[in-house]
């Protein structure tokens, strides 16, 4: 096998995986985006910019 066929499989591999991967923490985490943006709460906030009432809802 060439280095290039080697390398060709090898990065083929490694995409797939990471679609597979990127697939997966979307498909676990947007469930957890929903419900608390039904609650009020701004997911695209950075920690630093989080409100007290954000607070709030996220504690209880």
């Amino acid at each position: 096998m060439s280095h290039e066929s080697f390398c060709s499989i090898v990065r083929m591999i490694l995409q797939q995986f990471l679609s597979q991967g990127w697939k997966h923490f979307h498909r676990k985490t947007e469930p957890v985006i929903d419900y608390y943006t039904k609650k009020g709460v701004d997911a695209n906030k950075l920690s630093k910019d989080v409100s007290a009432g954000d607070e709030k809802v996220l504690s209880s």
